[in-house]
């Protein structure tokens, strides 16, 4: 324990870790808000009834939740192939990683509201794309939320494995971890993984917490 805070202490007086934190934060940031942006309408989608939508989503639904299962390493050597050693083939890997998750996470939140509501929406003439932006979303919200802390998990996996396994130099915590591991550095790998382990409490009690109790004291729900 003293020589990972020692490692620590290291890392901070030498000016490298803020710099690898902050370029693995802004990386995830980045590539979860695309991922949201590509999941979330994609799992509406995949809730579409009408055909051939319908049609479409019961081949592509299994599909998303088989990538779920695909271990981040498995995707590096399809990204580097796909977009060679660059940041573009990082990102690639975490877009992999966190748009199953929440296009399925939001598909099922979606699928979860009570029918009644729907019936009542199209009763008062509620159109499709009014009805899931006005009646379905905002019932599925706490399922949405959950959805997108779930893609942020797998999301920040993927990006340090990432950044683990491929040979671009690219500064981040993941480097400084694959640097103890070429070193034999016990403490320095272990410095790295307490980072990794730190930011995502405090993602998940400073953002995502908050956020999900907000959600839910307005619907009435929190304890």
């Amino acid at each position: 324990m003293r020589d990972v805070l020692t490692t620590l202490a290291g890392l901070w007086s030498h000016g490298t870790l803020l710099p690898a934190v902050g370029h693995s934060l802004l990386r995830c940031l980045y590539g979860f808000g695309a991922s949201a942006l590509v999941g979330v309408p994609l799992g509406v989608l995949l809730t579409v009834r009408p055909r051939p939508w319908s049609a479409l989503a019961r081949l592509v639904r299994p599909v998303l939740s088989a990538l779920q299962s695909l271990p981040a390493a498995a995707l590096v050597p399809v990204a580097v192939v796909g977009l060679g050693e660059s940041e573009r083939a990082v990102y690639a890997v975490l877009l992999l990683g966190a748009v199953p998750s929440i296009a399925v996470g939001v598909a099922n939140a979606l699928d979860q509201v009570p029918p009644l509501l729907t019936r009542a929406a199209w009763s008062l003439g509620s159109g499709g794309l009014d009805r899931v932006l006005h009646v379905r979303g905002p019932a599925a919200l706490p399922g949405i939320v959950a959805a997108l802390r779930q893609g942020w998990t797998f999301g920040w996996r993927a990006l340090m494995t990432a950044e683990l396994v491929t040979s671009v130099p690219l500064p981040g915590v993941g480097r400084i971890l694959d640097e103890g591991r070429q070193q034999d550095d016990l403490a320095l790998v272990l410095a790295a993984v307490a980072v990794i382990l730190t930011i995502g409490v405090a993602v998940e009690w400073l953002l995502f917490a908050p956020v999900e109790r907000r959600v839910l004291a307005v619907r009435g729900l929190a304890p």
